[in-house]
């Protein structure tokens, strides 16, 4: 029989530690905010400014996307950047619409791929990129098919290069349309832009890519060839940069937008499955940190914990798990420490939400009680997220086009 202090010292242990683990978080977070907080945006019009040298191949991923690809090649059309340093192609990736018809009215390459076994928009990046390996190219860029495209772009990225040649993020906005969840999604996407990933790069420290408006240099895939197949690709390819010591660079100045899913159906499908794919792969954490130690560099290790914190809401997590520990231990000394970490970990994460929200109010953010909203509808996702793990299918996401 488990006896009553075994019982308490269990809750203690389980409550103290994810209390800890909230001000830590919270502090770690807050620390990135009020650092990007206080910079300012990078002027862009220096970048304009710029002689260009860097040959890019823009590839567009597309999977039955002929509604949007149009506009999305528009954007494309317009970028500020000399046309003899630029070849685009879009992937039609086993499309059964007309969106190969789309490219090719619009006089933009396109090639098509058919391979039901191996669906997957990392599987058509990596053939897509044997395919090109005879082509004359400096760096590829990767632009979803559903996006507008800064005209800036590209320069933003030459000058990033010209400074470091390495795997660099643009600035990935989402367009909100007027919901709660879409204006919430909005303010997640602008924290962590603007107060995480900026901030981090500049010291080098493992930036996550999102899917979206990324550029990886020829040299950095010889090194690291393409080979995220994931639902997650992107931050697969991410880790596997950070398991080689190797970061990715920030380019604020350039900037693609997408608009957020038109409501909480599409919106839910679209988080349950990068939920899943994040947390399947999870697993790589504890090879990160034996990395960290066998290369003894201490970034490899801390870019675990900012996989971690990927997702915001495991502070959330922890918070009601110490909470629920600490209702163990009423009226003993044990649950009184486990509640003063808690009204000390609420205090530090209520002023990094503070500072997000204030941030974020020229970005038409969302209030606390949206946030608060949001929070709840992403708990219950990303539960039914560990359900698909496992699932690998490309599926187009649904925008909100207005």
């Amino acid at each position: 029989m488990i006896n009553h202090k075994t019982v308490a010292d269990i809750a203690f242990a389980i409550g103290s530690l994810s209390a800890c683990g909230c001000v830590a978080a919270g502090g770690y977070l807050l620390t990135f905010a009020q650092m990007g907080r206080a910079s300012r945006p990078s002027d862009n019009a220096a970048t304009a400014r710029e002689q260009c040298s860097m040959r890019f191949l823009l590839l567009i991923p597309a999977h039955n996307e002929e509604q949007g690809i149009t506009s999305t090649l528009a954007s494309v059309a317009a970028l500020d950047y000399p046309q003899e340093l630029l070849e685009i192609v879009v992937i039609a990736d086993n499309c059964t619409d007309e969106t190969e018809a789309a490219v090719h009215r619009c006089g933009v390459t396109c090639w098509r791929r058919t391979d039901e076994l191996n669906r997957g928009k990392g599987q058509a990046i990596e053939w897509a990129l044997d395919r090109a390996a005879t082509k004359d190219w400096n760096a590829v860029v990767i632009v979803d098919a559903d996006t507008y495209v800064d005209p800036l772009l590209l320069r933003a990225f030459d000058s990033a290069l010209k400074g470091r040649l390495a795997v660099t993020q643009a600035t990935y906005e989402l367009r909100a349309q007027g919901e709660t969840f879409a204006r919430a999604t909005s303010v997640g996407k602008f924290s962590e832009n603007w107060l995480f990933a900026r901030p981090r790069s500049w010291h080098e420290l493992f930036v996550p890519i999102h899917g979206n408006g990324f550029c990886i240099p020829r040299d950095v895939l010889r090194s690291v060839p393409w080979k995220a197949k994931s639902v997650a690709e992107d931050l697969q390819f991410a880790i596997e940069l950070l398991r080689r010591g190797m970061f990715v660079a920030y380019a604020p100045a350039g900037k693609v937008t997408s608009s957020c899913a038109p409501n909480l159906q599409a919106a839910g499908k679209q988080r349950i499955r990068w939920a899943s794919g994040t947390f399947g792969l999870f697993r790589a954490l504890p090879e990160l940190f034996i990395d960290a130690v066998r290369m003894r560099d201490w970034r490899i290790a801390e870019g675990a914990v900012a996989l971690l914190l990927s997702s915001r809401m495991f502070i959330v997590y922890w918070f009601v798990l110490a909470l629920l520990c600490c209702g163990l231990l009423l009226k003993s000394v044990l649950g009184a420490v486990v509640g003063l970490l808690l009204i000390f970990s609420l205090l530090i994460n209520a002023v990094y939400l503070a500072v997000v929200l204030k941030a974020a109010k020229r970005q038409r953010g969302a209030s606390g009680r949206e946030l608060a909203l949001y929070a709840l509808w992403l708990a219950g996702t990303q539960a039914k997220a560990i359900l698909h793990i496992r699932k690998r299918e490309w599926v187009r996401t649904p925008r909100d086009t207005r």
